[in-house]
C-alpha cells in the first residue's frame, strides 16, 4: 500500500436511547444494573468508551503509533428524548507523530445511513481493514476508490476466520460457551436487537449483512 497517509473510521449504527427511570427503581441501581451503565460517563465512559475504544484501537494498531493530537465536534439531536449522558454524533480528526490523520466518524442515531467499517488509504492504493462488527472484512482495492467493483485482492477465508475455515453464520460465530452470550444468540435467532436498551450492536440492522460470511479469493495483482 506504500505510505499510510490517512485511516477512516466508520461507526454509525443504531443504538437506542435510555428512557425514564421507572418508578420505584432506585437512580443507583438504574444507572449500573440492565445494561445502563454505557449511558452514564461515570460508570463506563459512555459509549465512546465502551464502544468507540475499539475504532481507535484499529487506527493505532494500523499506524502503529499513538495520535499526538484530536480536534473534535459532537453534539445531540435538537428532539432528542434520550436520557442519557451520551452525544449522539461526533467526528473527531486524530493526528499523528509523522503528520498522518486519521478520521473517526460515530452516530447513534437510528433511521440514518449505517456503516461500520475501517479504511486505510496510503500513497500506493486504498483498502478494507476490517467490516461490520469488526469482522475481518481485509481487501484492497485498485487505487483510492473504496467501492465493491474496485477491490484488486481479497484477503482469503482462512486468513479472516482461522477459527472456522468453512464458513459460518453470524449466529454461529457467537460461542455458545459464553454465558453473556445467550442473550445476543437469543436475539439474531428470534431477528431482535440486543444490546443496551436493545439496539447497542443493531442486531436487527446487520443481521441480514453478516448472515452468511463469504470471502471469496480474487486474484492478486
Amino acid at each position: 500500500m506504500g505510505e499510510i497517509h490517512l485511516v477512516r473510521c466508520y461507526r454509525m449504527q443504531p443504538v437506542g436511547i435510555l428512557q425514564k427511570r421507572p418508578e420505584g427503581v432506585k437512580e443507583l441501581n438504574w444507572q449500573i444494573g440492565n445494561r445502563n451503565f454505557v449511558h452514564f460517563l461515570w460508570v463506563s465512559g459512555g459509549l465512546f468508551a465502551e464502544m468507540n475504544i475499539h475504532q481507535i484501537d484499529e487506527m493505532c494498531w494500523i499506524m502503529d503509533a499513538l495520535p499526538v493530537t484530536a480536534h473534535a465536534i459532537a453534539g445531540r439531536a435538537p428532539d432528542s428524548k434520550d436520557c442519557s449522558q451520551n452525544l449522539d454524533s461526533f467526528t473527531i480528526e486524530w493526528t499523528f507523530p509523522n503528520g498522518a490523520k486519521a478520521l473517526d466518524i460515530v452516530r447513534w442515531l437510528p433511521n440514518c445511513h449505517t456503516e461500520f467499517a475501517t479504511y486505510i488509504h496510503g500513497t500506493k492504493c486504498a483498502a478494507q481493514f476490517s467490516g461490520w462488527s469488526h469482522v475481518g472484512t481485509a481487501h484492497t482495492y485498485k487505487d483510492q476508490r473504496c467501492s465493491n467493483d474496485n477491490i484488486a485482492w481479497r484477503a482469503p477465508k482462512e486468513a479472516v476466520t482461522p477459527w472456522k475455515p468453512s464458513g459460518m453464520t453470524c449466529l454461529e460465530s457467537i460461542h455458545k460457551d459464553r454465558p453473556h452470550n445467550e442473550a445476543k444468540r437469543a436475539a439474531l435467532k428470534h431477528r431482535r436487537p440486543h444490546g443496551p436498551r436493545g439496539r447497542a450492536h443493531g442486531a436487527s440492522d446487520h443481521l441480514d449483512k453478516m448472515n452468511e460470511l463469504e470471502f471469496p479469493v480474487l486474484p492478486e495483482h
